[in-house]
């Protein structure tokens, strides 16, 4: 997307527009969307896409603003980010708070910091 030259808001509507368009096809056409029960817990796929749009309205704009040498250095960021949510989020589901997980993360986040300053 830094390639096309577009803004960061502009970017990110037009690469959920067209997955949109790719994608509804696809769920129509399976029968998956007959399954929706929408007095169910709908709500955590809801909050889900919201949390994912912020998350890529953010990194659009931040890929619209860097200079091409430093776009690696994002997606490394990106792909550490993804990593420790759901590893935090498992530490605490499971109440394992160990410092050695602690340290795992942290010393992840370390990494990530070298390899991108």
């Amino acid at each position: 997307m830094n390639k096309s030259g577009l803004p960061g808001f502009a970017s990110a509507a037009l690469f959920s527009g067209i997955a949109f368009l790719f994608v509804t096809p696809i769920a129509i056409g399976s029968g998956q969307l007959q399954q929706i029960n929408f007095s169910g817990p709908l709500m955590f796929a809801v909050l889900a896409a919201i949390v994912g749009a912020l998350g890529l309205l953010v990194f659009n704009t931040g890929l619209s603003e860097v200079k091409t040498g430093q776009i690696s250095g994002m997606f490394t960021t990106m792909i550490m980010v993804q990593l420790s949510v759901p590893a935090v989020y498992q530490m605490f589901l499971s109440g394992d708070l160990s410092l050695k997980r602690i340290a795992g993360i942290g010393g992840a986040f370390a990494v990530t910091y070298l390899l991108t300053s």
